[in-house]
């Protein structure tokens, strides 16, 4: 069941969102490329490969995505199956995370530098490469 991809598509309707759904062998090719930079060619997502993993608590993260530094257009979930968009801005990506069901999910800025997960406490695990 694609619970998450059906609540994320509504929001993006509903919204009038302009995103990029991320399939097929584009969405591969992203996930190899978070593979090897950001888990060390492990499996992707995985926390135990993550590499240099920073850990802060911020149980408002979701509602801050906006006035990060980074730009976070990129957004990951995984129900039965991995999916991924490409938002238009930070704003966006906020705006449909805060319209959704709080669920876990990983962010990836616009440089594919900054990798955040987020999960179903306060803790927030970020990634950088160089």
């Amino acid at each position: 069941m694609e619970y998450l991809k059906l609540e994320i598509e509504e929001e993006i309707a509903l919204h009038s969102l302009n995103v990029e759904r991320i399939e097929g062998e584009h969405l591969k090719g992203l996930m190899d490329y978070l593979s090897h930079n950001f888990y060390g060619g492990g499996a992707c997502f995985e926390f135990a490969y993550r590499q240099r993993p920073m850990v802060r608590y911020d149980k408002n993260f979701w509602s801050k995505i906006s006035r990060q530094s980074d730009s976070f257009v990129y957004l990951f979930v995984r129900d039965s199956d991995w999916h991924a968009w490409r938002f238009e801005s930070k704003e966006d990506l906020q705006l449909l995370v805060a319209e959704t069901t709080r669920y876990v999910f990983w962010l990836l800025d616009s440089a594919k530098k900054v990798l955040v997960f987020f999960g179903d406490s306060d803790e927030v695990v970020w990634s950088h490469v160089e």
